[in-house]
């Protein structure tokens, strides 16, 4: 999985050398696709008025046709994963998926996949003629419009991870540990909103300003190219220029310093309880005899006035395992939640959920770790971690989760989850001669609420 921040890291080494083409060619490229300068910078009129689904599956397609050839070109790994029979790789690796890490490190998952996130985001966003002008802060609009971003990175990134054009499919990198757990599918479109919003920032409150000051062409498609990296190469997916705009024209054209400006919003009523919210959540749970700490997401869609319908997702890393041994719990489970006061600025739930959980136990296999020690020293290559493990054993079965928490709401974007509180209840035979059946559950959060700003 690390191959996401290398491409992308290695792509913005490249921007160096489009950005050094001649003068002619930046002319060429400005004459083809640079905005009509105009006397009054206003957004140009618009043809189309919705999101052109074709070319965002085109570019998501090009994006991911370019990430698995990087895998498949530096990965070992993953080129192994190509042997033996393709659908039951493909279905174990899909069926592997437990547990929060998935053994990259700090670097690959908490930035390159970020930066895969806030790409996808970008290929959304330039194929929506209303949204794509919009800039950083300038109203209601810009913020719906990332928050949709968002969900077009999860979509991508679900996809990227377990679809049929995928990891688990070309490689079948989750059949193997350490590499199931779910972080990417949560880091990816959270930290990369936040991603796209820096460079949006950026654009905005470094870049603008420096164009306005700076009249050197090749100084200004630097800047435009370098503090925008996943824009750039989002860019490079429709066949433009890395440093291309669509909230002004190119760095050539009479208006390269004034952006455009969209017309106002008409005036909306929006509803104070969230049509939708989707909530981070850290999650630790007491069993009989052992603790597990880890985190997860929710979504809770609005049904009525007071009740959601509620899905979540969370896994935690199991403690107090025996040497030489490492576990995790998976949990999936979907239900009703009640909500007394939703229109309050505090509001009290109580909600019960029901699903699955699965619980994983894996032991490291000594005598192949000293043999894998001794062979990675004398070649001088890493330890390969994923063929340390020997699976152990899986326990699968019904789950059930029932308590009660506060939300505070901090203004009609974002909420505070204080506090919820949960007896966990699950029918599954004893791992080790340990019990995960029953268990005292606590998680906070933070609750991105949607469908009122």
């Amino acid at each position: 999985m690390c191959f996401t921040f290398r491409l992308l890291a290695f792509s913005c080494i490249g921007l160096g050398t489009l950005c050094g083409q001649s003068a002619e060619a930046a002319s060429d490229e400005d004459s083809a696709n640079a905005i009509r300068p105009v006397i009054a910078p206003v957004a140009p009129p618009l043809r189309e008025t919705s999101t052109d689904w074709r070319a965002v599956t085109r570019q998501s397609a090009l994006f991911a046709s370019f990430q698995h050839s990087f895998r498949l070109a530096t990965e070992p790994g993953t080129r192994r994963g190509m042997k033996g029979p393709f659908l039951n790789g493909y279905f174990d690796s899909v069926g592997n998926m437990h547990g929060w890490g998935d053994g990259d490190p700090f670097l690959v998952n908490y930035v390159g996949h970020p930066m895969q996130g806030s790409v996808s985001g970008y290929i959304y966003l330039q194929n929506n003629p209303k949204e794509r002008v919009l800039r950083f802060g300038s109203d209601r609009r810009y913020w719906r419009s990332r928050m949709k971003a968002m969900g077009a990175a999860w979509a991508y990134s679900t996809m990227f991870e377990l679809g049929p054009f995928s990891e688990a499919s070309i490689g079948k990198v989750q059949a193997r540990r350490p590499q199931q757990g779910f972080v990417d599918h949560v880091v990816t479109p959270l930290i990369g909103v936040g991603w796209m919003i820096t460079e949006d920032f950026l654009d905005e409150k470094v870049v603008l300003p420096f164009e306005r000051r700076m009249h050197s062409t090749w100084a200004r498609m630097m800047v435009r190219g370098w503090l925008n990296p996943s824009r750039s190469f989002a860019n490079l997916m429709r066949m433009k220029v890395p440093w291309y705009r669509d909230s002004r024209g190119g760095i050539l054209s009479e208006n390269y310093r004034d952006p455009f400006v969209a017309s106002p919003e008409a005036p909306r009523q929006f509803p104070t309880a969230a049509p939708f919210e989707l909530t981070a959540i850290p999650v630790w749970t007491r069993f009989a005899t052992t603790q597990c700490g880890g985190g997860g997401g929710q979504a809770a869609f609005r049904v009525d006035p007071h009740w959601q319908i509620v899905g979540q997702l969370s896994g935690c890393q199991l403690r107090d395992m025996a040497a030489n041994r490492s576990g995790d719990a998976l949990s999936y489970m979907i239900g009703p939640r009640w909500t007394p006061l939703a229109a309050r600025r505090v509001s009290p739930f109580a909600q019960v959920l029901v699903g699955g959980k699965k619980i994983t136990r894996y032991e490291v296999d000594l005598r192949k770790k000293a043999l894998l020690t001794t062979q990675s020293k004398r070649e001088g290559k890493p330890l390969p971690e994923e063929e340390l493990y020997t699976q152990g054993e899986i326990r699968h079965g019904l789950g059930l989760a029932a308590g009660a928490g506060v939300d505070v709401r901090l203004n009609p974007v974002l909420a505070l989850r204080l506090g919820t509180v949960e007896y966990t209840r699950s029918w599954i035979a004893p791992l080790d001669g340990l019990s995960y059946n029953r268990g005292l559950q606590l998680s906070s959060g933070i609750i991105l609420r949607m469908g009122t700003w």
